[in-house]
């Protein structure tokens, strides 16, 4: 997770620490990027976990693949 350095210094946080992070859409833990690229106030993640991964009533690709298997042996 990038971070700029003045929110790094008033959380404590140095480059390379474990953190938590958290939202809307859950939490997560990842190593902490202290960086001046980075406007005070922002957080930049890429490749961050898709929210609607394992969340209930979403059926695994797995299981979407082997209904659509069967659906089509059974025609």
């Amino acid at each position: 997770m990038w971070i700029s350095e003045d929110d790094a210094k008033a959380a404590g946080i140095v480059d390379n620490d474990w953190i938590e992070v958290f939202n809307v859409n859950g939490a997560l833990t990842a190593r902490a990027i202290v960086s001046q690229r980075i406007m005070p106030g922002s957080a930049i993640m890429y490749h961050a976990q898709e929210k609607l991964v394992n969340t209930v009533g979403r059926r695994s690709p797995a299981s979407a693949a082997e209904s659509t298997t069967a659906s089509r042996a059974s025609t």
